[in-house]
């Protein structure tokens, strides 16, 4: 036991030091602890969570993973807990602080002292270690890092040698040595002393210095460092005659002993046999996080132990595992197995840990460590639909090996080298030979049952897994979860687990990402549910695609001015518009300007104030459909979805062209769809707006290596991409489709007028032009200066759609150069001379025209003042038209005109006189061709009927275009359907609205019923009462009303509409006036009277009468009563009944000559009581049963509440000693119980 008073005056010292030297072993047991202390693991112990405290290196987490595949122990979740225990009375010294002081220090060299010293794995446990002495080896780690990461070795308690890490040669840990002088030929480490680790695990580096005592983590065997202050527990040196060192037992460690449920597994991918401590008892004690665990012992029931070393036996603490000799590697380690042969046969009952805390020994449930075999057993894989699988055994099983046979759990036979198997389920299948007399351990081999038709081929083109033939998408997507592995060449990538790769992606493509690959290269796909599936890989080297380019990436490599540039400018052009930027995105804040043109080769973007929608195309001329697919109709910068919601529109933005052909290497693909917005062969491109000689297109991709203005997409070093100049080719991109040429184009260099902010501009009209302009992606022009032959360029620009390049419905193509950070002329022109501009268009060859601009071409500024009086007339002219007298299809061009006006009119000091009068032209011309609007019915109301004339068809008149919608204001009185068909229905008033384009017309029907009748059901009866009913029907078409029976044998009906009962039975009476009808059912009965008795037995007291009620049908009289036996029952004039004594009596009604019978019963009351007399004690009670019948309330009463009470429930209570009587009744019915109390 430690000595209690030094202990009071030594641990806060040594307390301090164990806070500071996270090496140094400074506590001993807990106080707590004694040799008697037993503590079972079914003991609740309060759980800290670990705190990770090493956070130098991401480890190696597989060490610690589960064996899932094991069959003999099912494995324990729990966590790891922080110790708790009190750190009171820890230490024993046999020196005072002020002895030891005086003589330890890092300057001391002789003399007792107490040092850290590193103690290989043999020395360390010779002394601890009985009936073994089978040497103790180093570790020896192929791993390299595992021996060096902080936290593998348990708290740093072991050391390594070299630098390498290669050899965790044993512990490190308290030594008392009687003269240090002994140590003269040992390291001696001091304060002065580092070494520092760098370790790499998963790709990530980290360093750690060790100083001091810290520093033996990588030191020699015996190396050492003296200590200041007395440890609580040490073992001692001894020098042997030969020079060599022997240790003592450990000194001065509390020790404890405690209960433990322990598991052994025979299988394991650590070893030959793994030993799992209940994790909850264990971690209850001791912290694989905190505290330092030097080695441990596995003890058997014949007194031999085991000795234990760090990462190959101890490695998560509560789990150790070892080898017999089977197993030569784990994790390309060689393992140590002579010292743990013997435990072969034997039975482990225990496992002692010694520890920073103490000497803690877990008594654990016996387990025999059966006998390894050294056979492995292989088990060919088989198809679902076979029976049997062969096993092979590499060796012969020993005698006495009783051999049972069992798959996943089941026991199968066994026989000429073969297991029947039976058919199994696709998947991993276990088989287990197990010894039935337990000496042996179980043999284990995991074999497949796979499908034999695998449902894969493989799309060289695609560089992906298809369906087989005759297989489904379904099929395929199941079968890639079942991927185990990909063999690529030589090298197999795991699907999952520790380094794994996906090289089968879910929908089948290839993820070759980091893999060399060439034409030809093997790949061979391994299923757990089907055969390998082979293929020699073949390698698509480009994807020819469309992709959607900004104006910058379009124009970087064709060498325009401004190349590549997309700086924006803030200054305005003549029509106040923000185009003066170099090739930044288009932006103009309008309700109309390029809406519908911009939909054709551009990306274009409404931008509106609760969100951006890309346009596709325009199905007419309110109706935009958006990339994903959705539609909105469009007015004056309103947007209506198809849900009802509304966005207004704030901008509309053109970024750059969505059709540009690219190819891109097929190992980049991947990343370029991220990147950019792609149309796939075959693949449909759309745009545009169909008007006059602009038509929409609906196409479909066809991109090949020899498409023209194809460009080659080149992936950068930094992920991005770069595009090549648009290369000439004689594809046209499109499929089905040859390359188109321009043809029938009129050119016209206009004259100076900077109507849309242009200093130059060439119009293209002729026939075909408006199928030129649909394609139309971009435009250059080059300057040539005064080159007429066109050879050497001073400069080339690139434009933009809706900054520079426009297409009219009616006017042409309209092409314009304006001075801006796109397009500056060279010093000393002015933009005269002679020029050439190509048209780039999507499935057409590029189309160039030559041209000379002179001086009266050239925009110049205004040098008079421009006359708005003409511009100022059209405008107000067009303002005071109302835009609901028009077709919308006339109006548009208005609005869009008069826009255009007011813009210029806002900006008049940068416009031109020419510019003025062209856009006066263009704003008349649309005024001209407005087109009144019509829309009116063929009727304004109209009368239907719910028979007959049943419906009507309304005509609508209009010149508007569009679907004419059609609503009922009351679809119960009156539907129309989608062609203007009404429909009556029932009758009332109901409005019928048409409507197209906003415009509405009404048309009011008024529904009546054809014919009406006073009753369309009655009741009468053969020679009763009713015998007939007289029936009136009126038609509101017309005609004279007729009568008919359905059945003239049950009634009859005459032509005034009297119906006449015959005989019991249903007719139906139907009315007709022309093609109306309504009918009347007529239901004939049988006079008829029916009794019943409200209660059918009575009683002589208590339930004594009854009332009979009688129901007539069809006949009339009072109804009459008598009794068969006026002694049993009387009967009064009411039907009331009387009981007068037991029997049963027969009460006769008779109303006229109809008669019934009523049975009524009679019966005795009695009141029974199930004892009458009871005897009880004072505060004690005893309950009255009663039987009564008839059943009614029953009432308690006693004579003498002094002596006994009664509750309503009949249950007596003796108060004190006497005699009373309880009195029970109950429907009149007395009854008496005598209490005698004592």
């Amino acid at each position: 036991m430690a000595n209690q008073k030094l202990l009071k005056k030594v641990a806060p010292v040594v307390l301090s030091a164990a806070m500071a030297m996270t090496s140094m072993p400074t506590v001993a047991m807990a106080a707590d602890f004694s040799d008697s202390d037993v503590v079972s693991d079914a003991v609740e112990v309060e759980e800290t969570p670990d705190a990770e405290t090493e956070t130098e290196v991401e480890v190696d987490t597989e060490e610690v993973a589960d064996d899932t595949a094991d069959v003999d122990v099912v494995e324990d979740e729990d966590a790891d807990t922080a110790e708790t225990d009190s750190e009171e009375d820890l230490f024993s010294s046999e020196l005072t602080e002020d002895e030891f002081s005086d003589q330890a220090g890092d300057d001391q060299t002789t003399g007792e002292a107490y040092v850290l010293m590193n103690i290989p794995y043999d020395d360390f446990y010779k002394a601890e270690l009985k009936n073994n002495d089978v040497k103790v080896d180093a570790f020896t780690s192929a791993t390299l890092n595992k021996s060096r990461t902080a936290g593998m070795m348990n708290g740093n308690s072991a050391y390594h040698t070299d630098v390498e890490g290669t050899n965790l040669a044993g512990v490190t840990f308290p030594v008392k040595v009687s003269d240090l002088a002994l140590l003269k030929d040992q390291k001696k480490v001091t304060d002065d002393d580092s070494v520092t680790i760098t370790v790499t695990n998963k790709g990530q580096t980290a360093s750690n210095t060790y100083t001091g005592k810290d520093s033996l983590i990588e030191n020699a065997s015996y190396s050492y460092y003296v200590l200041s202050e007395v440890p609580g527990y040490y073992k001692e040196l001894t020098v042997n005659e030969d020079g060599s060192f022997t240790f003592s037992d450990v000194k001065g460690a509390q020790e404890k002993t405690v209960e433990a449920t322990a598991e052994l597994k025979t299988q394991s991918k650590y070893g030959d046999y793994q030993l799992k401590i209940n994790n909850e008892t264990f971690s209850s004690l001791i912290s694989t996080s905190t505290d330092k665990i030097y080695g441990a012992t596995v003890n058997t029931t014949d007194g031999t132990e085991y000795g234990m070393r760090h990462l190959e036996n101890i490695w998560k603490g509560y789990e150790l595992a070892w080898c017999t000799g089977f197993t030569t590697s784990v994790h390309g380690c060689p393992t140590s197995s002579e010292h743990y042969k013997s435990m072969m046969g034997k039975t482990i009952d225990s496992v002692t840990y010694y520890t920073d805390k103490g000497i803690i020994t877990f008594d654990v449930n016996d387990e025999k460590v059966l006998t390894k075999t050294g056979v492995k057993a292989t088990v060919a894989n088989i198809h679902t639909t076979d029976t049997e699988a062969a096993v092979t055994l590499d060796g012969t099983l020993p005698e006495g090996f009783a051999a049972k046979y069992t798959v996943d759990g089941t026991e199968v036979a066994y026989a000429d080298g073969k297991i029947t198997t039976g058919t199994l389920a696709a998947g991993s299948h276990t088989l287990v030979i197990s010894d039935e007399n337990g000496e042996y351990a179980p043999i284990q081999a995991s074999f497949s049952a796979k499908e034999a038709a695998v449902p894969a081929a493989y799309d060289a083109e695609n560089s992906k897994l298809v369906p087989a033939e005759g297989s489904t998408e379904e099929q395929l997507t199941a079968y890639i979860k079942t991927i185990t592995a990909v063999t690529v060449g030589d090298k197999t990538y795991q699907a999952t687990g520790k380094g794994s790769k996906v090289i089968v992606k879910e929908d089948g493509t290839l993820d070759l990402t980091g893999i060399e690959v060439t034409n030809g290269t093997k790949f061979v796909v391994t299923s757990s549910g089907y055969d390998d599936f082979a293929f020699d890989y073949e390698v698509a080297e480009y994807k020819y695609v469309y992709a959607g380019l900004t104006w910058a990436q379009y124009w970087a490599a064709e060498g325009v001015y401004a190349a590549g540039d997309a700086t924006a400018s803030a200054d305005k052009d003549t029509r106040g518009e923000a185009d003066l930027g170099a090739f930044d995105t288009v932006t103009r804040a309008t309700t109309n300007h390029g809406l519908h043109r911009g939909s054709f080769q551009t990306t274009a973007i409404i931008k509106g104030e609760k969100g951006s929608y890309a346009v596709s195309y325009w199905e007419g001329q309110s109706t935009v459909v958006f990339t994903d697919g959705t539609k909105a109709t469009y007015s004056r910068g309103t947007l209506t979805f198809e849900d009802g919601t509304t966005d207004e529109m704030l901008d509309y933005e053109v970024s750059g062209l969505k059709y540009v052909p690219v190819k891109v290497k097929t190992s980049d693909y991947e990343d370029f769809k991220k990147a950019y917005t792609v149309v796939e062969n075959d693949g449909t491109l759309v745009g545009g707006y169909g008007e006059f000689n602009l038509q929409s297109y609906n196409l479909t991709a066809d991109v090949t290596a020899n498409t023209n203005g194809l460009k080659t997409a080149t992936k950068n070093e930094d992920g991005t991409f770069s595009f090549s100049a648009r290369a000439n080719g004689t594809d046209s991109g499109v499929k089905d489709a040859a390359l188109k040429k321009a043809e029938n184009i009129t050119t016209t260099v206009k004259e100076a007028s900077g109507n849309y902010g242009e200093f130059l501009r060439v119009d293209l009209t002729g026939d075909g032009y408006g199928d030129l302009g649909a394609a139309m992606q971009a435009v250059k022009w080059t300057y040539y200066g005064n080159d007429s032959t066109c050879t050497n360029a001073l400069q080339t620009y690139g434009t933009k759609f809706a900054a520079d390049n426009w297409m009219h419905k009616s006017m042409g193509i309209q092409l314009g150069l304006t001075k801006s950070l796109r397009c500056q002329l060279p010093e000393g022109y002015d933009g005269t001379g002679y020029w050439t501009l190509t048209v780039y268009a999507l499935g057409y060859e590029d189309f160039t025209v030559q041209f000379q601009a002179t001086d009266a071409n050239i925009v110049k500024p205004a040098k008079k003042e421009v006359d708005t009086t003409a511009l100022e007339a059209v405008i107000a002219e067009a303002k005071a038209l109302k835009e609901s007298d028009y077709t919308p299809a006339s109006w548009v061009n208005v609005a869009n005109e008069l826009e255009e006006c007011e813009e210029m009119l806002a900006n008049i000091d940068k416009q031109t006189q020419n510019g003025v009068d062209e856009q006066i032209t263009h704003l008349r011309e649309a005024i001209d061709s407005l087109v009144k609007a019509e829309f009116k019915l063929n009727a304004a109301s109209g009368t239907l009927y719910t028979q007959d004339k049943t419906s009507t068809t309304l005509k609508v008149t209009t010149n508007l275009a569009g679907t004419v919608t059609w609503k009922s204001s009351n679809t119960k009185v009156a539907t129309v359907d989608s062609k203007g068909v009404v429909t009556a229905k029932a009758a009332g008033t109901a409005n019928i609205t048409a409507t197209l384009n906003g415009k509405t017309a009404t048309y009011k029907v008024t529904v009546k019923n054809a014919m009406s009748i006073n009753k369309t059901a009655v009741t009468v009866y053969v020679g009763g009462t009713p015998a007939s009913y007289t029936l009136k029907a009126t038609s509101a078409i017309g005609g004279t009303v007729k009568y008919a029976t359905s059945n003239k044998s049950v009634a009859t009906v005459s032509s005034k509409g009297v119906v006449t009962a015959k005989k019991a039975g249903t007719a139906v009476i139907t009315a007709t006036a022309g093609k109306a009808k309504i009918t009347c059912k007529v239901t004939v009965k049988n006079p008829s009277i029916a009794a019943k008795a409200a209660k059918t037995t009575i009683y002589t007291k208590g339930q004594t009468s009854t009332t009979i009620a009688v129901t007539k049908s069809g006949v009339s009289g009072t109804a009459k009563f008598t009794s068969s036996n006026k002694n049993i029952a009387t009967v009064d004039s009411k039907g009331v009944v009387r009981a007068k004594k037991a029997g049963t009596a027969k009460i006769t009604v008779q109303v006229g000559k109809l008669k019934k019978v009523v049975t009524v019963s009679v019966k005795n009351a009695s009141l029974k009581l199930s004892r009458t007399a009871a005897t009880i004690n004072r505060g004690k009670t005893t309950t009255i049963k009663v039987s009564a019948v008839p059943t009614g309330k029953v009432t308690y009463t006693s004579s003498n509440k002094g002596v006994a009470t009664v509750t309503s429930k009949g249950v007596v209570k003796g108060v004190k000693k006497g005699t009373v009587v309880i009195t029970v009744k109950c429907s009149g019915m007395t009854a008496k119980f005598k209490v005698t109390v004592k």
